[in-house]
Parts: structure tokens; C-alpha cells; sequence
């Protein structure tokens, strides 16, 4: 564990796996997280995001976004069921 200006980093086996500074906390080369994760702020990836099980998707909209990549959802699809959209410009 080292401390420096204010930011907290966490290595094993001499590389970093954690940050935490005073706006974020990153989690380093492939460091994998067991059990829930819950934001009340915005995530974002740069990389591939995998879902293994089953996946939520809750309260996205019904009218159409106007931001390129956006989902909402759309139509009837039966049985109180929609389709899931994506918003491509």
C-alpha cells in the first residue's frame, strides 16, 4: 500500500491493482470484483463489458434518446413485453 498526495494505491506481487484518489477509484489489470457493484454516478468502460448470468436493464425510456447509442425501449412485443433499442443517429 502506498500513500502520496492524497491518492492510495493498492500492488500485489508488485503491480498496481487499486487507486483511489480524491474524484475516482480505478481497478487495475484485470482485477475482478465478487459479489455486487452499485453506482449512483455514471460508469464508463474503454474496454469489453461481459455479463455472465442473467442482466438488468431498468427504467430505460420509452421515447427515443437522441444520443448515438442510447436504449430505450419500443412497440409491443406481446405479453407486456418490448423491444429493446438502440439509438444509431
Amino acid at each position: 500500500i502506498s500513500l502520496s498526495s492524497g491518492q492510495i494505491d493498492i500492488f500485489r506481487g508488485g503491480t498496481q491493482r487499486f487507486s483511489i484518489q480524491s474524484n475516482a477509484i480505478a481497478l487495475l489489470h484485470n482485477t475482478s470484483i465478487t459479489g455486487n457493484v452499485t453506482a449512483s454516478g455514471n460508469i464508463s468502460a474503454s474496454g469489453t463489458i461481459s455479463a455472465f448470468g442473467s442482466s438488468s436493464l431498468i427504467g430505460l425510456p420509452t421515447t427515443e434518446p437522441s444520443v448515438t447509442g442510447a436504449l430505450w425501449l419500443s412497440g409491443s412485443a406481446g405479453n407486456g413485453s418490448k423491444y429493446l433499442m438502440v439509438f444509431t443517429g
